[in-house]
């Protein structure tokens, strides 16, 4: 772990070629990713891989954030302790979009 840092992001995601992940799967959906990775750009490798193997298109990631390893609310806290060299991502629970709000 030498070097990592802890990154957040929120992805915007869709099921994969027409897939059913979600209840809206046509809407999409987002979720919180937290990280383990030396630099941003690693992160978003993990991260869109991580979200491929789960069977979503990444539409979209932003609100990038470097975090500490100490001092967040207990639901994040919880998934920083779980990350490590052979868990590099966690994510938080998918919402699905409803209706028009869907992200575009």
């Amino acid at each position: 772990m030498d070097g990592d840092r802890i990154f957040s992001c929120l992805a915007h995601v869709k099921a994969k070629n027409g897939g059913s992940v979600l209840e809206s799967d046509e809407l999409g959906a987002y979720v919180t990713i937290y990280g383990l990775a030396n630099r941003v750009e690693q992160f978003v490798d993990l991260a869109e891989d991580a979200l491929a193997e789960i069977g979503f298109e990444v539409l979209n990631l932003d609100e990038f954030l470097e975090l500490d390893s100490a001092g967040q609310d207990s639901v994040i806290q919880n998934k920083i302790d779980q990350l490590s060299v052979e868990n590099r991502i966690q994510f938080d629970s998918f919402n699905a979009y409803t209706s028009e709000y869907g992200f575009h």
